[in-house]
Formats: C-alpha cells, structure tokens, sequence
C-alpha cells in the first residue's frame, strides 16, 4: 500500500515529557511541526479515544495538507448531538471521571475495556494479533509514564468539560470514524 504510519506520544504519554501549556492547539501544531521536519506534504491524522479532537485539529490547522481524518472509538463532543449516542453506562462512567475521587477507579475500567475493544477488533479481521499487541503494549507504556495518568485526566478535562477549540465551518478533511461497539 506505500502507507508509512508515524505514531506520536501527546505530551506526558508514553516516552515524552509534560508540559504546561497542554492544549489541542499546541499538541495539533506540535504533530505538524513533526510533519514539516520530516517534510511531509500530505498525509492523514488519525485519533483514539480521547485523541480525536487532537487529530481534528491537526486537518483543521493544515486543510491542504490533511485531507483524511480517522477516528477509533473516539468521544463525540458533549455539544454535538452525536453525544445523545454514547450509551448511558458509557456517559456515567465519563462522567465520573470528571470527579477527581472517582477517577483512578474509572480509568480502571477503561484501561480494560480499551483492551477487550482492541481484542475484538483483531478478532474481526480489523487488526493484526502483532497490531492488537502493539496497542496494548503502547496503552500500558503510556499508562506506566509518571505523568500518564496526569496528561490523561487533563485530556478528559479538554475533550469531556470544554468545546473543543475547532472551527467546523473550515474543516475539509473527509472524516472516517469506526467504533468497535455492537
């Protein structure tokens, strides 16, 4: 297929550092500044989970550049109807995980149910055993980070409690989204 896939850590995930000024902004200019060095003219953004609104940005800020976007079980924003279509037990535990005590124990959950999603994909043909092990392994890196859990808990605040800083109106990026639900 000629695809080369270049995998980032947001900031305080995995094998990078924190930083302060932590925003969708700053990690989308960040992937595009990566792009630039590696001087890459046109290539696609994609985002897990929470990193959707991430790889939003990143076409949003480049439109001639990014013209494909994909999203894996990535969280609607809470103003956008496709919110209403979040399963209940799916918005209760987001939604405990806006409360700091109850957040370890949320994350818990997700952490595991990141993993089964990723073995049901693989059994579905959509991912490769070495492909579901490598996304396992990754979660867990980025999880083993001192700061993962940190970064994590700011990327539920940006993503779940803000509108995210996207003007719709200017993305041109085709959007592809796939859900591994049932």
């Amino acid at each position: 297929l000629g695809l080369r896939v270049i995998g980032i850590d947001r900031p305080g995930m995995g094998g990078s550092d924190k930083r302060s000024d932590y925003s969708i902004e700053g990690v989308a200019k960040d992937a595009l500044a990566l792009a630039d060095h590696l001087q890459l003219k046109r290539f696609g953004s994609i985002g897990m989970s929470a990193g959707g609104p991430f790889a939003i940005k990143i076409a949003e800020l480049a439109p001639d550049r990014v013209p494909l976007v994909g999203l894996i079980n990535a969280s609607p924003e809470r103003t956008l109807p496709e919110w209403k279509a979040v399963s209940l037990p799916m918005r209760l535990m987001l939604g405990a995980m806006l409360s700091r005590p109850l957040r370890k124990l949320a994350f818990a959950n997700i952490a595991t149910g990141t993993e089964k999603r990723v073995a049901g994909a693989a059994k579905k043909g959509v991912l490769t055993q070495q492909d579901q092990l490598h996304l396992i392994a990754t979660i867990q890196e980025g999880l083993a980070n001192p700061h993962g859990f940190d970064t994590l808990m700011n990327d539920i605040d940006l993503v779940l409690t803000r509108s995210w800083p996207i003007n719709w109106s200017q993305l041109k990026a085709k959007v592809f989204a796939y859900s591994a639900t049932k």
